[in-house]
């Protein structure tokens, strides 16, 4: 059996951290809360936990020395994964809302889930739009969140403005694409493609076609998050930018002219999408 609830208390001291939940219904007529520990945790670490998530677990009966049974919240559950749909930014204030498209049917959550710029546990998101600035472009950033994986916990949310919206998502972190290794085949196909874009790179005289492999290349050796600017708004700012976990990058390539002949591509990279 099942129960859900919402995490009312927890005790992160001591050799054995512990805490309690408020459930949704009465189990055996027990009025206490259930109590879980450290090792109940399954999906997320105990520290990963806030007051307020909704959890679900399995009830045990527990039969204290008194002879009274407690129930213990056993595989207490509280986080889930999905996928980002959309963000909007208020550019006069910074902020942002959006939505995360669930994975499955946990806790009959089938709907996507709204966030907001608090609901992140990392700073990702909001430096990168700190950086855009001014200057920032929506169709960008629906670019660039296109398909990133999160995940999160929820929360009950109740605002009289928008009483449709029963359940936000809170302390949302980016999932790290983890790359597959590839057969011995395909290796050397790889290997392949990435010296013949090399070869093409050393003899290219057009710098927009220059610009395509570098930004092919780095896609060949794994980089996915990568994304070109417009060139015909170009002028004064890098070529485009790729991310690897919380590493934003920005890369400018250059073609030299004749009495410079010289081909360089200049990174910038930034922890966390700053400067």
């Amino acid at each position: 059996m099942v129960i859900t609830g919402k995490i009312k208390r927890l005790e992160m001291g001591g050799n054995n951290p512990y805490g309690f939940i408020s459930t949704d219904v009465n189990i055996n007529g027990q009025t206490k809360d259930p109590v879980f520990w450290v090792n109940d945790v399954i999906g997320c670490l105990f520290s990963d936990l806030s007051v307020g998530d909704i959890v679900q677990f399995h009830p045990v009966d527990w039969g204290r020395r008194d002879g009274t049974i407690q129930i213990i919240a056993r595989q207490v559950q509280s986080r889930m994964s999905g996928v980002i749909k959309f963000i909007r930014v208020d550019l006069t204030n910074q902020k942002f809302w959006g939505r995360i498209q669930p994975d499955n049917n946990w806790l009959n959550q089938t709907e996507c889930v709204i966030f907001f710029s608090d609901s992140f546990q990392e700073q990702t998101l909001h430096n990168f739009i700190d950086f855009c600035g001014q200057s920032f472009n929506q169709n960008v950033l629906d670019k660039f969140i296109d398909g990133i994986r999160v995940d999160f916990a929820i929360q009950h949310w109740s605002n009289a403005n928008n009483p449709n919206i029963t359940k936000v998502a809170k302390g949302i972190k980016l999932i790290d694409t983890k790359s597959v290794p590839l057969p011995v085949t395909h290796k050397k196909l790889l290997k392949d493609k990435i010296n013949n874009f090399l070869d093409k790179i050393e003899i290219v005289s057009n710098p927009f076609e220059f610009e395509d492999l570098v930004f092919n290349l780095l896609r060949l050796i794994g980089i996915n998050k990568i994304y070109q600017y417009d060139r015909n708004n170009g002028a004064g700012r890098a070529d485009g930018f790729f991310m690897s976990g919380n590493l934003a990058v920005l890369y400018d390539c250059t073609l030299k002219n004749q009495y410079m002949p010289h081909k360089e591509t200049q990174i910038f990279g930034s922890s966390g999408f700053e400067g």
